[in-house]
């Protein structure tokens, strides 16, 4: 039976594994494996390094950085200024040449709103308009929520101040269809005035036919 000797010292543990069983296990001197107990036996697991590359590397996504762009409606010049880089890198990023960090995965995933943990919401520099007003109110009413201690009276709070401010963008955005629906159609007058028009346009044309006859 071959013997696996184990070996500590101090907190490092050194293990030596027979060649018979690396060679069965297909592994060399220097291949990292996973060593377990079950059942009072030893396990072992090699390591896929492959999978642990793939890990370690940072992110190729050519989609995610031209959604990227997309979703901000920049330009590829645009967006390279935005990010601080030059055309070309951002190009390389967009055609896959050039991978993604794992900091700029998590980014990206924020701004495209694709983020398996957080999301992201645009703040306005200065809440002037009712929809922006709404906006920041339904983003402090989230954030509250999000915490780690909500009360109830705030959370009301928060919501009425979110109500009031939809209430004002929707009272804004009726005024502003009305205006342009209003505008679009004609008044009494000009409908009365073009159906004579045409009754006068008709008893003219009648008259020159009776005038032939």
């Amino acid at each position: 039976m071959k013997q696996i000797a184990i070996k500590k010292s101090g907190n490092s543990v050194t293990v030596r594994i027979p060649s018979a069983i690396l060679k069965a296990l297909s592994l060399s001197v220097d291949d990292p494996v996973n060593i377990d107990m079950e059942d009072g036996r030893i396990v072992i697991t090699p390591v896929n390094q492959a999978d642990e590359i793939a890990v370690a590397k940072p992110i190729v996504n050519k989609s995610l950085a031209e959604a990227v762009r997309v979703h901000m409606g920049l330009t590829q010049q645009g967006v390279a200024e935005y990010f601080g880089i030059t055309l070309s890198a951002w190009a390389k990023k967009e055609q896959g040449i050039n991978r993604l960090s794992v900091a700029e995965q998590h980014y990206f995933q924020l701004l495209t709103n694709q983020h398996p943990d957080y999301v992201m919401v645009r703040r306005y520099a200065k809440s002037n308009t009712p929809l922006q007003k709404a906006s920041e109110a339904a983003t402090n009413l989230a954030v509250y929520l999000s915490g780690r201690l909500v009360l109830p009276t705030e959370t009301k709070a928060l919501l009425s101040v979110l109500n009031g401010c939809v209430r004002e963008f929707t009272e804004e955005w009726q005024t502003d269809l009305n205006s342009v629906v209003g505008a679009s159609l004609p008044d009494e007058v000009t409908v009365l005035q073009a159906k004579l028009d045409e009754v006068l346009a008709e008893n003219t044309e009648l008259k020159k036919r009776l005038t032939k006859k």
